[in-house]
C-alpha cells in the first residue's frame, strides 16, 4: 500500500525530450498521492534545454523541501 510519493527534482519532460527518453509519468493511482518538488534553479526539473545540473539540483535538503516531502509523507500515514 502506497500512502504518499514524493519526487524531488524529477526531470522535466523538456529535460527528458532533450536526452531521447520519455518523459517521467505518474500514473492515475499515485498522482493524487504525489507531491512533485522543484527547485526554481534546479536546471533538471524546471524546463531548462538538458545541461549539466546546477547547484540547485543539490540543494533539496538545504532549503527545507526534505521536511517538506517528510511533512507531505506523514500526513498521509
Amino acid at each position: 500500500h502506497v500512502a504518499a510519493v514524493v519526487l524531488f527534482g524529477k526531470p522535466s519532460s523538456q529535460w527528458m525530450t532533450d536526452i531521447g527518453a520519455p518523459p517521467v509519468v505518474i500514473g492515475p493511482l499515485y498522482a493524487p498521492k504525489t507531491l512533485d518538488l522543484c527547485i526554481p534553479d534546479d536546471t533538471i526539473c524546471n524546463g531548462a534545454p538538458v545541461g549539466g545540473p546546477s547547484i540547485g539540483h543539490a540543494l533539496y535538503a538545504m532549503n527545507g523541501m526534505t521536511n517538506e516531502g517528510a511533512a507531505y509523507a506523514v500526513a498521509r500515514l
